[in-house]
């Protein structure tokens, strides 16, 4: 199947069972969302699936209940059916409105993914937590969170224990229960589906923002479709380039959220209370962080009608009690929707509020207060944030500092002439004070970032409203401006959007597609698979633990994963560092997916898609490489070439054998540079002849895992420059690991 086709299907399918979610509750939207309820339906099916697959899968696996979600989505299905009537076949112009966020959006993000020819998951570009969902969602799909809880850290899959030492904590569940559902529904992994899911969730959050603006402002006109556009931005592109699942979620709930929330403030109907309540439910579910910033701006809004009430003298006992049930009720089906992240989130607000989290390992970036206008409103890349006033040039000055004052009097325009507008101010006010404190109290640099998304995610929907503001404002001049200032932010934001997706493609690590096609050619049953090179890689951290959780689906947890070196910080996200082999390594694997195949062994290869080959053991005895090379990005070099790491000692484990019984190592290497190899423990022989270098190793240890090393010293020679302005460098030249074999014969007298 082609890859955009692949893409977009998975993209789709999971943006349906949404929609078939949401299609019941979006009915008793009220009057005034006539026409958005369409678009906003996948939203409230976000915030329904969510909750509801968070509380069951407390109790039960994915794999058992996810015919829940489709009882579900049937009986929301059957809601909508039978109030017709508040469901209404949009017109020609709204559907064409629609198309063209749903292709931009898709299109926005999927090209990239259809460059390398992958469904991904995209793994991240400078933070790997893409691999933590990834191992989360598939753990979900076969142990309850009850259950997973109480697992030991002996777990033979990484996935299981991940999801334990999760479950232990109390951060959000986010979609990922939802997402298990969905795999277990179609038969499929979440290395299948992480990041299809992921952009869907994007476009949900788009379409959310079109019915937002549709809806506070019934003369709009194409402003709502500038809203749903910019959610292929710079800012959420970043956010997808960091795996940033459930940040990307909630960004998608805040908009809908204000909306319906004004709406209950206005009517408060038991159906809009029911329903606000209802999405604070699904934020509180996916991404607790936002819920402080929306409940500064909904404290805002209440004082705001109370002294106006006080200041009018209608302010009555009556109206107090009224304003007070209402609220209770709101309160109550937050907590009542979501019973088990709200226990976990409990927890989590306490130890906010004691100081008690630890920001040790959080990644760190420049943020002086004059950069932040500019990724908020999506002028700049984020990768390149500097400060505007220091040494900028002139082009620099207009994106960081003109064009983002220009956006945000504009949004000043939208505030000032609409309530929804005042009220997604006063929540990103809220934002900026939480920024400001973790700045100040905790000096958190990426909390700050953090804080400042529900800023950054209210700015589409902010600036189409200041656009219709203008056009209301005078009518012909307005018209002008409202089309300078949409020309100049999709110039300016296209351009940044299109550096970003330069760098997705070009530095960020997605999961090769070769490493998917080796491991289809794995018998039914085969295993265990023994992971080989992965580490050497200069993304490991994205690298491994996500080729890892590919070989977990196919294999059925039956994976064999060296931990004694962590070249790279390979094993970051899966075991944290070295640990001792016994626990997730199978000395008696049958298979090896391998990242390095040009070095030549005693194994057949079964299946090989450039750097990336499945090969089976033909020996009793294996060697197999751990420590010591330097690898290229898989899709830079399809060779397989093992250039030898000056900087770190070559390591290798010597597998099977009886105990009695010596193993020898012999290591074949081609050198285009002066070697010296030093005398070490097991360093038997090395001769060179010309270019060839052989080495003799005695195997050390007992079997049948034993282990062998030695140490070269060369000074590599500079690699060729890679041909993406994002790729990340090549190895250093000079040595290459041509071979490696094992022998109960000394290799000692050549």
């Amino acid at each position: 199947m082609h890859i955009w086709l692949d893409l977009i299907l998975r993209e789709l399918l999971f943006l349906v069972l949404l929609a078939a979610l949401g299609a019941g509750p979006a009915t008793f939207l009220s009057d005034r969302f006539d026409g958005a309820r369409a678009v906003l339906a996948p939203v409230l099916g976000l915030c329904l699936g969510a909750c509801l697959a968070v509380t069951v899968v407390y109790f039960y696996p994915a794999s058992q209940t996810y015919w829940l979600i489709v009882a579900a989505a049937v009986v929301s299905i059957a809601i909508a059916v039978w109030r017709r009537p508040g469901l209404s076949r949009p017109r020609a112009r709204t559907a064409m409105q629609v198309g063209i966020v749903v292709v931009v959006v898709l299109g926005a993000f999927n090209y990239p993914l259809a460059g390398r020819h992958t469904v991904g998951p995209v793994g991240g570009y400078q933070i790997g937590d893409t691999s933590g969902y990834v191992s989360e969602t598939n753990g979900l799909m076969h142990e309850s969170l009850r259950d997973a809880r109480k697992l030991k850290q002996s777990d033979s899959d990484l996935s299981i224990v991940a999801l334990s030492n999760y479950g232990r904590g109390n951060q959000q569940l986010d979609i990922s229960a939802l997402e298990a559902n969905f795999n277990s529904l179609f038969g499929l992994g979440t290395t299948d589906t992480q990041t299809p899911c992921l952009i869907a969730v994007l476009l949900v959050g788009a379409l959310a923002a079109f019915g937002v603006v549709r809806t506070a402002d019934r003369r709009s006109g194409w402003a709502p479709v500038l809203a749903g556009c910019l959610y292929a931005g710079p800012a959420f592109t970043q956010l997808l380039m960091e795996g940033s699942q459930a940040a990307i979620t909630g960004t998608a709930v805040l908009a809908p959220l204000i909306a319906v929330g004004l709406e209950a403030l206005r009517r408060p109907r038991v159906a809009n209370l029911i329903l606000l309540g209802l999405m604070a439910a699904g934020l509180q579910t996916v991404y607790p962080l936002f819920i402080p910033c929306v409940v500064i701006g909904a404290a805002l809004a209440l004082g705001v009608v109370f002294v106006r009430a006080l200041r009018g003298r209608t302010l009555t006992a009556r109206g107090v009690l009224r304003a007070a049930l209402a609220l209770a009720l709101v309160l109550a089906c937050a907590i009542v929707f979501t019973p088990v992240a709200f226990s976990r989130n409990a927890v989590y607000w306490s130890d906010i509020l004691h100081g008690q989290l630890s920001f040790a390992g959080l990644p760190g970036y420049r943020l002086p207060a004059p950069v932040l206008p500019g990724w908020a409103l999506q002028t700049r890349d984020f990768y390149t944030l500097t400060n505007p006033l220091k040494g900028a040039t002139l082009g620099q000055f207009v994106l960081a500092a003109v064009l983002p004052l220009a956006f945000l009097a504009v949004i000043a325009a939208g505030v000032w002439r609409n309530r929804t507008a005042l009220a997604m101010a006063a929540v990103a006010a809220g934002a900026i004070v939480l920024a400001y404190y973790t700045w100040h109290s905790d000096n958190c640099s990426y909390c700050v970032q953090r804080n400042l998304i529900p800023a950054a995610a209210l700015v589409p929907s902010g600036l189409a409203l200041g656009l219709s503001a203008l056009v209301a404002l005078r009518p012909v001049p307005g018209l002008w401006a409202a089309a300078a200032v949409t020309l100049l932010a999709v110039v300016v934001v296209g351009h940044e959007g299109i550096v970003l997706r330069q760098r997705l493609s070009q530095g960020d690590y997605m999961l090769d597609n070769g490493a998917r096609r080796a491991l289809a050619a794995l018998p039914a049953g085969a295993g265990p698979v023994n992971l080989e090179g992965f580490s050497e890689s200069p993304q490991a951290p994205m690298e491994l633990p996500l080729v890892y959780n590919l070989a977990d689906e196919k294999t059925h947890g039956r994976v064999s994963l060296p931990t004694d070196a962590n070249d790279n910080s390979g094993l970051a996200y899966l075991s944290a560092g070295v640990v001792p082999l016994e626990r997730w390594f199978n000395y008696d694997y049958q298979y090896v997916l391998t990242r390095v195949p040009g070095i030549k062994t005693t194994r057949e290869t079964v299946a090989r898609f450039g750097s990336i080959a499945l090969q089976r053991r033909t020996q009793p005895v294996d060697v197999t490489v751990v420590s010591g090379l330097s690898v290229p990005t898989a899709r830079l070099d399809p060779s397989g070439t093992a250039w030898v790491n000056p900087a770190l000692p070559l390591q290798f484990l010597v597998l099977g054998g009886s105990t009695g019984q010596p193993e020898w190592v012999t290591l074949g290497l081609h050198a285009a540079v002066p070697v010296k190899v030093q005398a070490g423990p097991g360093v038997i022989a090395h001769r060179r002849r010309g270019q060839q270098l052989t080495i003799c190793l005695r195997a050390q240890g007992q079997a049948p895992i034993r282990s062998a090393m030695v140490h070269t010293v060369f000074d590599p020679t500079p690699p060729p420059r890679t041909p993406g302005r994002f790729d990340l460098p090549l190895p250093g030249r000079g040595l290459t690991l041509d071979s490696m074999t094992v022998s109960a014969r000394s290799c000692a007298g050549g």
